[in-house]
This record gives structure tokens, sequence and C-alpha cells, in this order.
């Protein structure tokens, strides 16, 4: 008969509900550990201008997902197409110049809005692939961000660092 089917199917019931209730708790409840967020800054937010007339309505956005207040006095995005070898600096960033912990800091035209925390009309990205970096003082990188069709490169690269947002 079908008692001794129904009586199977309503053991392994339960067990599976209780499966998919832990499965939804851990993903809406348990923390995110820290491996999670990268340990340096990072080029949160790109926008170029895709008629390619103009850079004023272009911008970076930087985000520190660090515990510590980053100095990036003299630091500057740099811009390299997909095709160069050649970086570029579009934009340097001014003396004191810090990024509080867990913040963003936004370079970009003077048509970006809201107004960037520091304004830069020269960025002039490709509208359709390219490579941003953001360097420190010494000209190391911190992080690069390639967009579109770039040949020999994933769409985001990331670098580690040894500590207060610096690779």
């Amino acid at each position: 008969m079908h008692y001794g089917d129904d009586r199977r199917s309503m053991r392994s019931g339960p067990r599976y509900g209780l499966c998919a209730c832990f499965f939804v708790f851990a993903i809406f409840f348990l923390p995110v550990g820290t491996h999670a967020l990268a340990d340096h800054l990072v080029i949160s937010e790109l926008i170029v201008d895709v008629s390619a007339s103009e850079a004023s309505g272009e911008f970076v956005e930087i985000y520190n997902p660090t515990c510590d207040v980053v100095d990036i006095s003299r630091w500057d995005i740099a811009y390299m197409t997909a095709t160069s070898s050649t970086w570029k600096v579009v934009a340097s960033i001014p003396n004191n110049t810090s990024i509080q912990p867990f913040s963003y800091y936004l370079i970009g035209g003077g048509g970006v809005s809201p107004e960037p925390d520091y304004v830069d009309s020269k960025l002039g990205f490709s509208s359709t692939s390219g490579n941003v970096a953001l360097r420190d003082n010494g000209n190391d990188f911190i992080d690069i961000l390639s967009y579109g069709d770039v040949p020999g490169r994933s769409s985001r690269l990331s670098f580690g660092s040894q500590g207060n947002g610096r690779r």
C-alpha cells in the first residue's frame, strides 16, 4: 500500500526542511569573514564617457576597505590603452589627502555629480576598453582595473597589500 511510501517521505521531508532553513540562516546571518574584503585600497567604480568626446563626465572611485586611514598624497591614477604597454598619469592626487576607513574618494571631471573629492578633467579613458591603475607615490601599483576586451588581462586585477592600503 501507499502508507509505507508516505511515511518514508514524511521522515525525509523535515530533514530537508531543516537543511534548507540552515542554508538560509547561513546566507543571511553568519558573518562574512575578513578574507572577503581586500586589505588594500581598490578601484571600486569607473565611469567612462561612451561618446569619447570629453572627460568631464568620467570618474574613478577609490574605496578603503581597511581599518586604517590611508594617506594617498601624491598618488596617481594611471591609464593604459588596451593595445599599449605604457602607462600615462591622468590624475595626480594632491598633498594632504587621506581616505578614512571604509570610505570612498572620488576623482572625476567637472560634470560629475555629486561633486568629486578631486576634480581633474584630464582622465580621458577609452570608451571601449583599457586599464586604469591606482599607484602610490613610489609608482607601485596598488590596484588595476581592466575593462572591455584587453588582451592578456582579466577584467579585474587586484594586488595584495602590506598594510595601510599599500601593496
